[in-house]
Formats: structure tokens, sequence, C-alpha cells
């Protein structure tokens, strides 16, 4: 049986190719790179998927080349669903060159709560575990763009990571950083989601890709749904607690909710990286229905039903 796994090398699409579903309008007319080798392997005291690892790889020949001078600083983008493993592909992009910086978007704060200390920072942790793993870096927690200002990075390491960063505000800023890093010799890497549960694009992101003249890396996790679906995720699928049962969110639902892809039945709201045939969104009828004391339960292909 031939393998499902495709190598990114059959993958590089040049500017004018339209794919499916799976670049659909982010990547309209852009180039991308698609990583989809969602086999595990352990690294260190975790497991990360191929592709997490050989991005991770990736961005490290691209800091080398820019230390070097075989290319110009810039800009790259690490974009996929929740759950795509963009916390380990900052970490370990990191263990490849020899200094670094990370930005956190305040909303992981939510996530796993820390402290910000006397320098400035949090401790950076991964969603590789489910009360967060430390890879022992720290990070500047922001809301906005302009927060990172260049003083943080000026004389310091090539590689500067902004995790979390499509939920950040302050585009221009980004774009000033870019430049910036471009005339400088440093590599900025955009750490984000693409869509959002509603499979909708978020705010600013086909500006983001644009602006990415090192390239653009979409990066499919494995369908976390049911364990022997091994199809890679490139959507998200958001499960939220009503009356005691789990759901799939709703279309009308707040957009941007805090929450983690390990299940938790304390919380209210949980994210499952999946692929086409697991993607379920609920739309009014089911609402109502709901709100109407109906009741919803899943079945055995990882499906949310309404009980009879």
């Amino acid at each position: 049986m031939e393998s499902k796994i495709l190598t990114p090398d059959k993958y590089e699409i040049e500017k004018g190719v339209d794919l499916d579903y799976v670049i659909g309008e982010c990547y309209k007319n852009i180039p991308v790179k698609i990583y989809r080798d969602n086999s595990l392997m352990t690294y260190g005291e975790v497991e990360v998927t191929q592709s997490q690892w050989q991005v991770a790889g990736k961005i490290g020949e691209i800091v080398r080349d820019v230390e070097s001078g075989k290319r110009e600083g810039g800009i790259l983008s690490v974009l996929g669903a929740m759950g795509l493993g963009k916390g380990n592909i900052g970490w370990m992009a990191t263990e490849n060159v020899k200094e670094s910086e990370i930005g956190i978007h305040r909303i992981d704060l939510l996530r796993f709560l820390r402290e910000v200390g006397k320098d400035g920072k949090v401790p950076y942790l991964t969603q590789a575990k489910p009360n967060g793993f430390d890879t022992g870096l720290r990070a500047y927690p922001y809301n906005d763009f302009r927060e990172m200002r260049e003083e943080l990075f000026v004389g310091g390491p090539t590689l500067i990571i902004f995790d979390e960063a499509v939920f950040a505000t302050g585009f221009d800023a980004l774009s000033y950083l870019g430049a910036w890093a471009k005339k400088h010799d440093k590599v900025i890497v955009y750490l984000g989601l693409n869509y959002n549960y509603q499979t909708v694009l978020f705010g600013d992101i086909l500006k983001v890709i644009e602006m990415c003249n090192l390239g653009n890396f979409l990066v499919a996790s494995q369908c976390r749904v049911t364990e022997d679906c091994l199809e890679p995720a490139w959507q998200t699928r958001r499960l939220e607690k009503t009356k005691g049962f789990w759901h799939p969110s709703l279309v009308s639902g707040e957009i941007v909710v805090a929450g983690s892809v390990h299940a938790d039945e304390k919380k209210t709201v949980h994210y499952q990286a999946c692929c086409k045939k697991h993607y379920q969104l609920f739309g009014e009828e089911q609402a109502e229905a709901i709100n109407n004391g109906a009741r919803v339960k899943r079945d055995e292909q990882g499906m949310y039903i309404f009980v009879k």
C-alpha cells in the first residue's frame, strides 16, 4: 500500500496555482511550501511530528544563510490549524541557532498562567503536555506589535519569533519590523493560525502572507478526533460545553476564546485539530435545539449527533 505521507518537495507551489480546500483563499497566487508528514517522533522528552521538526530545521537553515550573507533578512510565516505545534516549532528552531528572542501573545498566559519576571519575560510553554511543556526558554509577553520595538533586538540575535501572532494588533508595526529585519539581517518568524474555528481568515493574515519575503510554511497536524484517523489536520474544530455536555461550537459564537488542545472537564472550551471529514460547526438550527433542551452525544466516528 502506498504511503499517504507526502514530502514537502512535491508541494512547492508556484504562483498562479490554486489548490484545493487545504490552500483555499489564504495562499491563492502566493508561493507556499506545505508540510504534512504528521508521523510522530521523540524530541527530548516530548513527541513532535516530522513536519514540526522539518520546519524548525528549515528556519535554522534560513537563519544561517542570513548570517553568512547568502540571503537577506526579513520575515516568514508558519501557519496552520490549532494544534499544529507552533510552540514546538519555535522551541526547536531556537536550538538550531546560537541566539534567539521570543515574543508570546498574552492570550497564551490565559491558557498557562505565568508571572512576568524581573527581566520582563515569562517561561515559554508549549502544548506538548496537558499542563504545558516548559522549554526552558523565556519570552516577552505582548498584545500589540508596537510593544516589540526594535530596541529589544538591536545588536542581539538573528532569530526573533512572534508566537500566537495572529491575535496581535498593530499590523503597521509588524510591517515596519519586517523592513527593519530585512535591513539589519534579522529573521522574524510569525507563528499563528490562518483560519478561525469557522474556517474564516483571521484579520490581517493575507497581508502577513504577502509580506513574508522569506517564505510561507503551511503545516499540518495529525487529526485528533479519533485515535485511528491518521489524516493531516488542516482545520480547527472547537467544542463547547453547554448544560454539561460537549458539542461543536456555534456559527454565531465568539471568535477568540482561550483554550487548549487537551480535553479538560473543568473547562468549557476544547480545540481539536481535525481533517476535512471530522470538521463540524453547528448552525442556528442546532443552536436553537440545544437552547430548547436537546442533547448531543459523540458517535463512534467522533462526530456529534443529536440524541433522539
